[in-house]
């Protein structure tokens, strides 16, 4: 995934961080954001567009770090995705561990055989 400067060059389209409830971030001027689309915040976290009214985007915090009023937002026009394959089978994954580190803790996996 790109920095904030690289969506914000690519997508022409800067919001701005209007409420801040937790993990719910309402931004507006971001015309052109869909369901699901992913959005970069300029302090470096990472959110997922929850819902669009017409004078807000609802986005969904994905980071620990919380994002405050004014901070610049920019689309990514890409959907959240991971990269899976069978070592991850049996396994959770922490999806706020960050982009940099990956956490996963081992889970027995059953046969899937009822008693």
């Amino acid at each position: 995934m790109q920095d904030f400067k690289y969506y914000l060059d690519k997508n022409k389209e800067i919001g701005f961080v209007e409420k801040s409830l937790h993990t719910l971030v309402y931004i507006s001027g971001l015309p052109r954001a869909r369901p699901s689309e992913v959005i970069i915040f300029e302090t470096g976290e990472v959110g997922q567009v929850l819902s669009l009214t017409e004078e807000y985007v609802e986005v969904l915090l994905l980071s620990k770090t919380r994002v405050h009023v004014g901070t610049k937002a920019a689309r990514s026009n890409s959907h959240l995705t991971i990269d899976v394959d069978d070592s991850l089978l049996g396994k959770t994954v922490d999806s706020l561990a960050g982009s940099s580190s990956l956490t996963i803790s081992s889970l027995p996996v059953s046969s899937g055989t009822g008693s």
